[in-house]
Parts: C-alpha cells; structure tokens; sequence
C-alpha cells in the first residue's frame, strides 16, 4: 500500500524536527560543559598561579637559609683548623 505524498512529507518533517531537537540537545551540552570548563580554568588559572609563585619563593627562602648555613659551617671550620 502506497502512502500519500502529503504524509510522506508530514513524516520526513518529523524526522527532521527530531534530528533538530536532538541536535539542538547535544549543542547546550557541549556549550554548557564548555562554559563550566572556562570559568573553572580562569578561577583555578589564578589559583595556581599563585601557588606557584608563593612556591618559588618557599624555594629560594630554603635555599638562601641552607646557603646561609653552609657558608658559615665553613667559615667556622676554617677557623678552627688554623688554630
């Protein structure tokens, strides 16, 4: 049985309007995830920045301190060997 011309083009808008909304679905998901992933990069972006910083400069504090430490042992046992 042969359908209509007037109903095939009635389903094949269906199919499209279904193709559409589960288009349209996936979009704001990936904008949604996308979105979420900017605003979690920028506010963590600074946050890390910062860590990394305050790092370096934990790093160069030790550093300085151990070097301190070494320069005067040396000094110390150098002037107790020469008496």
């Amino acid at each position: 049985m042969r359908k209509s011309a007037s109903s095939r083009m009635h389903e094949n808008q269906n199919e499209l309007k279904k193709v559409r909304k589960r288009k349209e679905r996936i979009r704001k998901k990936k904008s949604l995830i996308a979105r979420t992933l900017k605003k979690i990069v920028h506010n963590n972006f600074f946050m890390y920045l910062f860590i990394v910083i305050l790092a370096v400069l934990i790093g160069v504090y030790i550093l300085s301190k151990q070097w301190e430490r070494s320069s005067s042992d040396e000094s110390t046992s150098s002037t107790t060997t020469s008496q």
